[in-house]
């Protein structure tokens, strides 16, 4: 009797064993998986891009309300960030902004869209000065301004609501590879009008104007997308809200020298 007790405690005790051991191993496998999981995240995210649009303000000079019908001029400059006094670009007619890629991968087949509704930011111009009016050719994608039904300016509209291709940027951490892009002409020139209008700046020299917030002005969106070496698409959608404000750079308080930098078209994004 003692023999078959102790043959069935034996069993008992090993059955114990294996149990407690293939709970070990099991144990064992899950942390070995999760272990797995967190170093193929950690090999992920090596290659994985980020890219950022840094806040900016754009400098302005020039007034297409004088005689001689001259355009607006920006100069890109990134909020929140020292002046570069190293910076040799000038004033364009092109507004420029830059993605920077923040991460640590190469951003691949990057599209962006600007969506700007133009027809009612005209409306509101329109609202303001009776003078003005404007009229659409949708055959060029283009609007033409009139101000006492003579010419004053027009727009074309072909690179709004479409799609915007760049084909790569490189990581920050390897070497600086930010690369210009655009903001449409009629985007920018539209806010300055608004603010020329309002205040009345139709002569070289103007009396200086208060912060302008465009809280009639419709909204402005830049949608985003790119990927990764893996093919994995990223999107994201920047909403912005525009201030405008008198430059520094003037020498006279009270009035404002429209053929010198006298404003300051800010993005902020919401």
């Amino acid at each position: 009797m003692n023999k078959i007790y102790s043959i069935f405690t034996e069993l008992n005790i090993s059955t114990v064993v294996n149990i407690l051991s293939g709970v070990g191993t099991f144990i064992s496998s899950i942390i070995a998986l999760f272990a797995l999981k967190e170093v193929m995240k950690q090999r992920r995210a090596m290659y994985q891009p980020k890219l950022y649009l840094n806040e900016f303000t754009l400098a302005v000079k020039g007034n297409p309300f004088l005689e001689n019908r001259s355009f607006y001029y920006f100069h890109l400059h990134n909020l929140h960030e020292p002046v570069n006094k190293n910076d040799t670009s000038g004033f364009s007619i092109m507004a420029q902004f830059f993605f920077e890629n923040i991460g640590y991968g190469v951003a691949s087949k990057i599209e962006y869209q600007w969506n700007f509704d133009y027809k009612k930011a005209l409306k509101e111009i329109c609202n303001i000065d009776s003078d003005f009016n404007y009229r659409i050719d949708k055959s060029d994608k283009s609007i033409v301004i009139t101000k006492n039904n003579e010419y004053y300016s027009s727009y074309n509209f072909d690179d709004l609501n479409i799609i915007k291709k760049t084909d790569f940027i490189k990581p920050e951490s390897l070497q600086k590879n930010i690369k210009p892009t655009t903001i449409p002409i009629i985007i920018t020139s539209l806010y300055m009008d608004y603010v020329m209008t309002k205040n009345k700046m139709y002569s070289e020299v103007c009396q200086s104007f208060r912060s302008e917030e465009f809280i009639d002005f419709p909204s402005l969106e830049l949608e985003l997308s790119y990927e990764d070496i893996a093919g994995k698409r990223y999107k994201m959608i920047y909403n912005f809200k525009l201030n405008c404000s008198n430059s520094f750079n003037q020498k006279n308080l009270n009035s404002i020298n429209t053929k010198e930098e006298f404003a300051n078209l800010c993005f902020y994004i919401k």
